[in-house]
């Protein structure tokens, strides 16, 4: 219950600010400009760009997108500081691991909510506007399997995004200097996919296959079972320990503190 408690006074006291909100207005000034100039002949370009890279470039660039406005806010609730009232309560009435889980939780409901708004913006788009509405159509040969590998390797690159996020967080001594810590996140998440499409084959699939992170962005369409199951594993074994190392360091940097 109070992992909750927690995590519901984070979701509200970010989603109460007018700057969470902002970050829905550049996906639809995009799509605007898009139907503006997008033609016929663009609409074949762009489709055929989009199912190639929707894998390997589409879900790193959104992560990095979406990183770009939320990692501070992430890294902020996980500043080890104690400089609003209500954290100072929700700190005295509540363990180490029970404060970390919930402000994990609460940070990673905004960033669904987040999702869930994109989605419903491009559904809108797809249904109201005629040239996005043909482009985003397109993705209609996505199969139920496709789909799902879809959301695998989404899901699981915005969980290192968040948990990356929180490591700043935590380690971070001056909460002004944030942003400045989270350049090497930048780092990791434009590496990831480059390093994927410079790789050659062997590489790809004997070496990378089984590097946590980095092996996510070598899921696409012809991606084989039996290598989404491996993708799977070793990137949610790695995060469990990622997130039980995480909760140890925040007890230790809450004790110091």
């Amino acid at each position: 219950m109070k992992i909750f408690y927690t995590s519901s006074y984070i979701v509200k006291k970010n989603t109460s600010k007018p700057l969470f909100w902002t970050v829905f207005i550049w996906p639809i000034t995009l799509l605007m400009g898009l139907e503006v100039i997008i033609t016929e002949k663009d609409i074949q370009t762009f489709g055929l760009i989009m199912k190639e890279g929707l894998f390997s470039i589409g879900i790193p660039l959104y992560a990095l997108i979406a990183v770009v406005f939320f990692s501070q806010m992430v890294a902020r609730e996980f500043y080890i500081g104690k400089s609003e009232r209500v954290l100072e309560f929700l700190i005295a009435m509540s363990n180490n691991k029970t404060q970390f889980y919930g402000r994990l939780l609460g940070t990673s409901m905004i960033v669904l909510i987040s999702n869930l708004f994109y989605v419903a913006i491009i559904v809108i788009f797809k249904e109201k506007l005629s040239q996005i509405g043909k482009l985003l159509r397109q993705f209609s040969f996505l199969d139920t399997k496709r789909f799902l590998e879809f959301l695998i390797a989404l899901s699981l690159f915005s969980i290192f995004v968040i948990l990356f996020s929180v490591l700043v967080g935590i380690e971070t001594r001056d909460v002004s200097k944030i942003s400045q810590h989270l350049g090497s996140v930048y780092l990791l998440i434009v590496s990831a996919p480059i390093i994927n499409l410079i790789s050659n084959d062997f590489i790809q699939k004997k070496v990378l296959l089984y590097v946590p992170f980095f092996n996510i962005p070598g899921i696409d369409l012809q991606t084989s079972l039996t290598d989404i199951l491996i993708i799977f594993g070793t990137n949610i074994f790695t995060l469990i320990f990622f997130v039980i190392g995480l909760q140890k360091l925040f007890k230790k940097r809450v004790e110091v503190q």
